[in-house]
């Protein structure tokens, strides 16, 4: 299993509707397209402060969804989606070795 692990604030005054839009289209289109879970995390303390965790089966799987942002018209509004809201994003891919 590979996970693609995001960090990630959003203006308090837009927390609701990132999540909005997070239940209505990006979930539902990266679970369409190759991704086995898409979950949101809110930090309890900081409730502007979120983590995001996007599960893939491979390595094949993974690379196959996310190659998609450069070719599916709509996969890049999916992520200007997420780029409208998400603030000062960090990355990073772990492998499931237990």
């Amino acid at each position: 299993m590979y996970r693609v692990v995001f960090t990630f604030e959003v203006d308090a005054g837009s927390v609701d509707e990132y999540l909005r839009l997070t239940r209505e289209q990006i979930k539902p289109y990266w679970e369409e397209h190759g991704c086995e879970a898409y979950d949101i995390f809110a930090n309890d303390a900081e409730p502007t402060k979120f983590l995001k965790i996007m599960i893939f089966k491979d390595a094949d799987s993974m690379r196959r969804s996310l190659g998609l942002t450069k070719t599916e018209p709509e996969c890049q509004r999916i992520i200007g989606l997420f780029r409208t809201y998400a603030r000062n994003p960090q990355s990073a891919t772990y492998v499931l070795r237990t």
